[in-house]
């Protein structure tokens, strides 16, 4: 054996224990909810739920001087509307969000306008009931939203993309990644538990009101017993029925 072929021997020996240790190297581990994924917009929705209810909650003390629940499920302090509201205007302004703020504006402002809107039309059609009503203020469409909250939408939307989102993202990004996905896993089933119940609950309302149907199923007589009249009415106080 010549000393060329015992110098490539070793050589090739190196080769592998570097290969081995390199392969031996832990992995670093992708942070939780990193990027714009579902991981992270359920989180955003999460957050605005809560926010928004605390929202309305000191917005009907200070304007009312009374303290009225201000919920949008039959379970938990928790109102949708500013939920998909955080998620949509987030889905929408992220690839601007270094912008020129009027744009920014602009758009957020459009996107929560028409979002009130269908919100206040879908409602209306699927319950035969509105939260609210803005046909006594200047420059309001068809009662559902008006030229001043188009404006606080493209106001919000500003700070919320500039200001408040990028240490919220940050935030659930620090979170544990297996902790993360068991509580996004295990509060995802409750949200639409509790969204079908607060539909049924609704539904039966209607039913027995404008019907005056008693239950037929079992389902019906539990929203009956759990749910009467008087705890929706306690739960929804802004809600009113309709004219069709």
């Amino acid at each position: 054996m010549t000393k060329i072929d015992i110098f490539c021997i070793i050589k090739k020996k190196e080769l592998t224990n570097i290969k081995h240790i390199i392969n031996q190297e832990p992995q670093i581990e992708r942070p939780f909810a990193l990027g714009m994924c579902y991981d992270k917009l359920f989180w955003l929705f999460f957050i605005g739920n809560i926010v928004g209810c605390i929202v309305e909650t000191i917005w009907c003390i200070a304007t009312t001087q009374t303290f009225q629940m201000r919920v949008g499920l039959v379970i938990g302090p928790f109102i949708p509307i500013y939920g998909v509201g955080a998620v949509l205007i987030t889905v929408s302004l992220y690839k601007i969000m270094h912008k020129n703020d009027i744009l920014i504006f602009i758009c957020s402002g459009l996107i929560g306008g028409i979002f009130e809107y269908l919100c206040s039309w879908l409602q209306e059609i699927i319950f035969h009931t509105v939260s609210w009503d803005y046909s006594d203020t200047p420059f309001n469409f068809n009662g559902r939203t008006n030229l001043m909250f188009i404006l606080c939408w493209g106001f919000l939307g500003l700070i919320w993309i500039r200001l408040i989102y990028p240490h919220i993202s940050q935030m659930i990004e620090r979170i544990p990644r297996a902790v993360g996905k068991t509580l996004t896993g295990i509060l995802t089933a409750f949200f639409i538990f509790d969204i079908l119940l607060s539909v049924t609950a609704q539904i039966r309302k209607n039913i027995r009101n404008e019907f005056h149907q008693p239950p037929k199923t079992v389902i019906g007589e539990f929203m009956d017993i759990v749910f009467p009249d008087e705890v929706l009415n306690f739960l929804f106080p802004n809600m009113t029925p309709t004219d069709k």
